[in-house]
């Protein structure tokens, strides 16, 4: 008979234990009792007993909590093809801290020594790094508490890697999926995504062909020689490998020389799961539009293959209206059936081939409710207070303040009292509404999801109103709009006497490589997002200086999809490159005089209290740097001629302290 205690709790015992040698887990700052006894083939103790006991203990861990990342490796040298590299790290030797709950992760990217990328706030296993070829990458990570405070010793870590130089000879990089990635066993559908690289001369279809080769277990399942997407969609199922294949051919047919070609393997997690159904929609305890007549009841079998509804079993489903049972259909596939308001209760269950239940039973069921009338509300505010996914008639004229033109027919509403999101994905404004038209009897559902706060629209308005309304944007301080973002999401805004974090005279907005751009002012940093692809502002460059910025205010998203915000941080969405004008900002250093001021070219007079250096630059009204210079002293004569009459922006850099003014030159 063998028992172990650990401090003196029974952890562990065996009443038939033969083995000379038992092995036991422990932890460390714990103490130990080994019992070993004798018993008879009754399990009787002997008389008198046979037995031995034994004390150890293990030592509590002197080791320091360590972040450590686990790839890539330090200076790993990567491919020109790739695209993306993925962090992968891990916490050690802190037992008593949970990620999310205790603190998150900052981590911080830089390419070639500049900082690209931060994120103040992760919490996720690991993160993909977006890189390209002839580029060297540093990435920064330090854990912090639940306050985003550093520990104390700090617990940070940093990898160096670096992609090659693009070769010049044509190739094919199949960037997605990654070669020998594992997909899970509920995928179905997995798309292959590819670049032709140092071919500028073939066009497909026209100076050749792609072929494209997919192969299920070695058998090849699917082919196609004129494949013109960049991306190829794939039906797979669980328990395959596959493997794609894809080359270009000349015009007739023929291969190049050297063959160009590329070849990847994937494959799907075998099924462990048990068969089910699930109901799509309705969703569980949803509201439904009071002008619903009919109700289509979507499902999804899942892990069950051999299973086809009307070949080799059958769908049953049955319906209560207000707790009476109405309806019960067997030998269906699809399910849909005419309703009134009152509340609804839907179950799905599939029967084999006798329209018998299965053992153990595979079945489903939701309850929605769908409501007489639309609630009634006279303001966004009132709304953004009222239950979530019910249904509302806005009484009150709201005006259209943006429309983003894009695929979901999005536009931005704004009444004042707050704003809101229209999210019209379903077409159901079919009227071209314009900026600035003020409509009234708007009937839709309120959702609020991890973008914003969004009205989704079932019915025209009543009527337009009025058109060629302004609504004044609010303006603020960087830090007041941050403390209110809540407040003000969906509204147009101005966020004052900010500067963007990377510019430098050349770097662009470019939202293929990235949407988020940080903001500062004072300390706080909050982000500039290029949300819609209607705006103007894409391929400029980013300007310098301190600017008033007006757009559309946006709480914090996590949300990935889209290439959606992970910073953590508020935002504002930037619209037109008119709503960037030229501000200024607080003065931070002691003493800073300009003098005069107006000016009539010449010169001017800079002073502060300190010897300091001084970084001097001018901004003109777009954001240009036209002077720059570096002083000393208290005061400095800097003369201007070469500037033209006009209203300019003076920054001044003093021993990190900054102080910006407005500077007219006559």
């Amino acid at each position: 008979m063998y028992t172990l205690k650990e401090d003196g709790e029974v952890t562990y015992t065996n009443n038939d234990t033969r083995d000379a040698t038992i092995s036991n887990s422990v932890s460390s700052g714990k103490s130990y009792e080994v019992i070993v006894e004798l018993v008879d083939a009754s399990g009787n103790r002997f008389s008198p007993e046979i037995k031995s006991t034994i004390n150890f203990s293990v030592a509590n861990s002197t080791v320091e909590p360590t972040l450590v990342i686990t790839s890539p490796s330090e200076g790993s040298v990567f491919d020109a093809v790739k695209n993306k590299v993925t962090i992968n790290y891990e916490i050690k030797d802190f037992p008593g801290f949970t990620l999310g709950a205790d603190g998150s992760i900052i981590y911080e990217i830089l390419r070639n020594g500049d900082s690209v990328f931060i994120q103040d706030d992760f919490t996720g296993s690991s993160f993909d790094v977006d890189v390209s070829p002839d580029n060297n990458y540093t990435v920064m990570m330090e854990l912090v508490d639940a306050s985003r405070n550093p520990f104390s010793p700090a617990i940070k870590t940093f990898v160096n890697f670096s992609v090659l130089a693009a070769t010049t000879e044509p190739s094919i990089n199949i960037y997605a999926p990654s070669n020998g990635e594992v997909f899970e066993a509920s995928i179905t559908n997995v798309d292959v995504s590819y670049d032709i690289l140092n071919f500028p001369s073939f066009t497909p279809g026209s100076d050749g062909f792609i072929v494209y080769t997919l192969k299920e277990d070695g058998a090849i399942i699917y082919t196609n020689n004129d494949i013109r997407d960049a991306t190829v969609s794939n039906t797979v199922s669980s328990g395959k490998s596959y493997e794609v294949t894809i080359t270009l051919v000349d015009a007739s047919g023929n291969p190049f020389s050297p063959a160009i070609q590329s070849t990847i393997n994937f494959s799907v997690a075998a099924s462990t799961a048990e068969p089910s159904v699930v109901i799509t929609s309705p969703k569980q305890g949803g509201f439904l539009s009071p002008n619903t007549t009919q109700v289509i009841v979507n499902y999804e079998i899942k892990d069950f293959p051999d299973f086809i509804p009307g070949s080799n079993g059958f769908i049953r489903y049955q319906v209560w209206k207000n707790s009476d049972l109405v309806i019960t259909e067997d030998n269906l596939i699809d399910i849909f059936f005419d309703v009134t308001p009152g509340s609804y209760q839907v179950t799905v269950e599939l029967l084999n081939d006798s329209k018998e239940e299965f053992s153990p039973r595979i079945l489903t069921s939701t309850s929605f409710f769908i409501e007489d009338s639309f609630r009634k509300v006279e303001s966004l505010e009132v709304l953004g207070f009222s239950d979530r996914d019910a249904f509302y008639e806005l009484t009150e004229a709201v005006t259209i303040t943006y429309d983003t033109q894009n695929d979901r027919n999005q536009k931005y509403i704004q009444d004042a009292t707050a704003g809101f999101l229209v999210d019209d994905e379903n077409g159901i404004l079919a009227t071209n509404y314009n900026v600035g038209d003020a409509i009234i009897g708007l009937k839709g559902q309120y959702i609020e999801d991890a973008e914003s706060k969004k009205f989704i629209p079932v019915a025209e308005p009543t009527d337009i109103v009025s058109s060629g309304n302004t609504i004044p944007a609010k303006s603020f301080s960087l830090k007041e709009l941050k403390d209110n973002i809540y407040k003000y999401q969906s509204q147009r805004v101005t966020v004052e006497n900010v500067s963007f974090d990377i510019a430098d005279g050349t770097v662009k907005f470019d939202s293929s490589i990235t949407r988020d751009y940080t903001i500062s002012s004072g300390g706080e940093k909050m982000i500039f997002r290029l949300e819609f692809d209607n705006s103007d502002l894409e391929g400029t460059i980013i300007p310098q200086g301190t600017f008033n910025i007006t757009g559309i205010a946006a709480v914090p998203s996590t949300s990935t999809k889209s290439k959606k915000s992970v910073t953590g941080l508020p935002q504002i969405y930037g619209l037109q490159l008119n709503g960037i004008v030229a501000g200024v900002g607080e003065n931070t250093i002691e003493g800073f005089t300009v003098y005069p001021n107006p000016v009539n070219k010449g010169t001017i007079t800079l002073g502060t209290s300190s010897f300091d250096k001084k970084e001097i630059s001018i901004f003109n009204i777009l954001g240009e740097k036209v002077f720059t210079a570096k002083v000393f002293g208290t005061y400095n004569k800097i003369t201007i001629n070469e500037l033209n009459s006009g209203v300019y922006i003076l920054k001044v850099t003093e021993s990190g302290r900054i102080a910006t003014k407005k500077l007219i030159v006559k």
